[in-house]
């Protein structure tokens, strides 16, 4: 293999020539491989395949925390979040109307700071 110093590769960074051509090494890696041909199912052996399988969980097994938390947990776990950023803009709020009212009142009646 020969080494190449090419203009657009990083300096100290060297590629090699491959002597085959990336098109062909996919063929060879499969060139004595014959593939398994396997009969396509018909939709009647699929439902019947189905029908047989049984749940991972019987339904008595489950407990209904687990069921709603399995279905729900998604949404309840982005509705706390949203519930927590809601109270933080309700404090904001409040706080700044508290400023807002003592910076309506004149100037010789607001309350001095504690210094």
């Amino acid at each position: 293999m020969a080494r190449i110093v090419g203009p657009g590769l990083p300096r100290g960074w060297v590629a090699q020539r491959v002597s085959v051509p990336p098109s062909t090494l996919g063929r060879r890696a499969f060139a004595g491989k014959e593939e398994k041909k396997v009969p396509p199912e018909t939709p009647e052996e699929v439902t019947k395949k189905l029908k047989e399988q049984r749940d991972y969980w019987d339904k008595q097994e489950r407990s209904k925390v687990k069921v709603i938390l399995s279905q729900w947990g998604g949404l309840l776990f982005f509705g706390f979040w949203c519930g927590i950023a809601w109270l933080g803009k309700k404090w904001g709020e409040y706080e700044m109307a508290i400023v807002e009212r003592e910076m309506a009142e004149p100037r010789r009646y607001r309350r001095r700071s504690e210094e």
